[in-house]
């Protein structure tokens, strides 16, 4: 089952972006990364361990590779759903209104995925 923001719209195409990804949720986070499941210009999904709520704040920090500039991107909880057969979670995140450069950062880490 999904819980989701009620306006919760695909308004980006999303891209497979397998990665681990460091965030924190509230007071849970994963300094080791998560693995990420695609990324669009408008948010992300993860996959997590601990169920998390549904408008819960969110601090990502992403990277195309090791080379590239780390960045910050605030965020909100759009949508959890449990992976099947498992204690884990998906979780949609929605950005929230980006800074020109993180928007750029963003865009460049797209673009490398097409």
């Amino acid at each position: 089952e999904r819980l989701r923001f009620p306006l919760e719209r695909l308004r980006f195409p999303r891209f497979p972006f397998k990665q681990a990804v460091k965030f924190r949720i509230g007071e849970y986070s994963c300094p080791d990364g998560s693995l990420s499941r695609d990324l669009s210009r408008g948010g992300i999904c993860l996959t997590v361990n601990e169920f998390v709520a549904v408008k819960s704040p969110v601090v990502i920090y992403l990277q195309l590779n090791k080379e590239s500039r780390l960045i910050q991107i605030q965020g909100t909880v759009s949508w959890v759903q449990i992976i099947p057969d498992s204690e884990r979670y998906q979780v949609g995140i929605h950005f929230d209104p980006l800074e020109e450069f993180i928007k750029n950062e963003v865009n460049r880490i797209i673009v490398a995925l097409r």
